[in-house]
């Protein structure tokens, strides 16, 4: 069993790859901006804000522990630039931790 850190795991995309990670039979730690819930013992919910310093710095310790991150973490509403902007900075903070 691998443990993955998946970023961005409400979405259509994310809740997928989720899906198939728990299925496999690995422990998946899933980020997102809103409080999660589940039922699943595999499954661990983090709250995440990309755009916060010290929300991605609460990650620390479980980015040493799992196997792999899969960064699938995207706000998508519209095609304009400020949605851009906060996409990338929000990569940007993560990976800079």
């Amino acid at each position: 069993m691998a443990s993955f850190l998946l970023v961005g795991c409400t979405g259509l995309v994310g809740h997928g790859i989720g899906r198939y990670l728990l299925n496999q039979g690995h422990l998946v730690f899933g980020t997102s901006r809103q409080s999660l819930k589940s039922r699943h013992k595999n499954f661990h919910p983090l709250q995440l804000d990309l755009s916060d310093f010290n929300s991605i710095d609460q990650l620390k310790k479980v980015i040493r522990e799992v196997d792999a991150i899969i960064f699938n973490a995207a706000h998508v509403t519209s095609l304009d630039e400020e949605l851009f902007w906060y996409n990338v900075t929000g990569l940007k903070h993560f990976l800079k931790n």
